[in-house]
């Protein structure tokens, strides 16, 4: 992958090729021909486990969809599980944690957090850096 260069901003997808990796692997469906800054960021460090569809790929807890902390109008929860993780569950089938992503930029995050929420269909207002920056503050 090191040897793949990077997409530049703006780049405009091949609908055809985007209409086959939909069909072919469960990808996320591409609503617009250019890709958005969030979806770059969920490209990078979500769809490993969570996959473009939002149905996990390790485990089902995993899944985006139908979770309540992506569809609170507020995104508090959200911020705070991107900023610093979660734990490990000792319940049945709910092993792996996911790590903080706290290194990504407070722009990135915001980006990362309104493409979620706008895939899944969530009415919640739009993520700004300083409401992320804002989340660095608290924690749980």
């Amino acid at each position: 992958l090191r040897t793949v260069p990077p997409r530049p901003e703006g780049f405009v997808a091949n609908a055809k090729e985007d209409s086959i990796m939909t069909a072919a692997s469960g990808s996320l469906p591409v609503a617009t021909d250019v890709i958005e800054p969030g979806q770059r960021v969920f490209e990078r460090s979500c769809a490993s486990c969570h996959a473009w569809n939002g149905d996990g790929l390790q485990q089902q807890t995993a899944a985006l969809k139908g979770l309540r902390t992506i569809y609170d109008p507020s995104a508090a929860n959200l911020l705070q599980v991107i900023l610093h993780g979660t734990e490990p569950s000792t319940l049945p089938g709910r092993s792996a944690p996911m790590p903080p992503f706290a290194s990504l930029s407070d722009g990135e995050i915001a980006d990362l957090v309104n493409f979620i929420r706008s895939y899944v269909g969530s009415s919640g207002n739009q993520i700004v850096a300083k409401d992320v920056a804002d989340a660095r503050q608290y924690k749980h």
